[in-house]
């Protein structure tokens, strides 16, 4: 994270950040990379959705761009999402998020949360 703004629009939050990161692992390059940049993006709740307040289903749309070390090129990811609450303490998530880079990368994800 880093510093941004925010603009609450009705049910929705909109918000521009700087970021960057720190990765390592085996698959990259040089078995590490760093980036910098900043992401957009906006989330917020279907209040028609929701059996009890508090607890209606969420979505986000999010897109960043980060200039990559040591590869020096430009990653660009754009994420959208919809959180289904099931009960206090659990929800369902389903994310898809698309890379852009020098080897695309698309990801469509279902997970179980568990708050405690």
């Amino acid at each position: 994270g880093g510093a941004g703004l925010s603009l609450r629009a009705g049910q929705a939050l909109c918000y521009g950040q700087s970021h960057s990161d720190l990765r390592g692992g085996g698959g990259l390059d040089k078995g590490w990379e760093a980036g910098t940049g900043a992401r957009i993006g906006c989330t917020g709740g279907i209040a028609a959705l929701s059996a009890s307040p508090g607890h209606e289903p969420r979505w986000l749309i999010e897109q960043r761009s980060l200039y990559r070390l040591p590869s020096s090129a430009w990653a660009h990811e754009l994420r959208t999402g919809l959180q289904l609450p099931m009960g206090g303490e659990q929800a369902l998530r389903l994310e898809f998020r698309r890379e852009w880079r020098e080897d695309s990368l698309s990801v469509l994800s279902l997970g179980w949360l568990r708050y405690f």
